[in-house]
């Protein structure tokens, strides 16, 4: 796996981030709604240096995943990851792929 995407993430009232790396926009973003959403406040999904999703997209994700959550509960993350990055205009399509 070429790893192109980190997430930076911060806990509430800690000065230390975490960062974890991954191969796709998608698969960043599925982490970051499953293990910091409402917990950690996440900065940037970067790629080369530059931030894909700011705190701002990333909140909009995070409660379009939460309501494609409740609406299809056995729906893979994978897939509810892509449908929110599609349904996102400001994401190139090649940041996507």
């Amino acid at each position: 796996m070429s790893v192109k995407y980190m997430l930076s993430a911060r806990p509430p009232f800690s000065p230390d981030w975490r960062k974890t790396y991954h191969g796709s926009l998608s698969a960043a973003l599925g982490v970051a709604w499953r293990k910091y959403n409402r917990e950690w406040s996440v900065d940037s999904i970067s790629h080369e240096q530059r931030v894909v999703i700011n705190s701002e997209g990333l909140m909009q994700a995070f409660n379009r995943m939460d309501d494609l959550k409740r609406e299809t509960p056995a729906r893979p993350l994978s897939e509810m990851s892509e449908q929110v990055i599609q349904g996102m205009d400001w994401v190139r399509a090649d940041e996507v792929a």
